[in-house]
């Protein structure tokens, strides 16, 4: 029997913007973001909170 060892990979970043964004174009980035990681097997979590966008993803 063979065991192979897969290590995960996480990835966080933290960006911040300068002007308002509406909740629908968050929404919108939110989805977007759900379809590409989808495809690309990607799992993660987008946080947004007074400004500052929280990005979560492991692979």
């Amino acid at each position: 029997m063979a065991l192979y060892y897969c290590g995960m990979i996480r990835l966080t970043y933290i960006s911040s913007f300068g002007n308002q964004i509406a909740a629908k174009d968050i929404r919108e980035i939110g989805l977007i973001s759900e379809k590409n990681n989808a495809r690309d097997g990607l799992t993660g979590v987008l946080l947004c909170f007074k400004g500052v966008f929280y990005h979560f993803s492991q692979v």
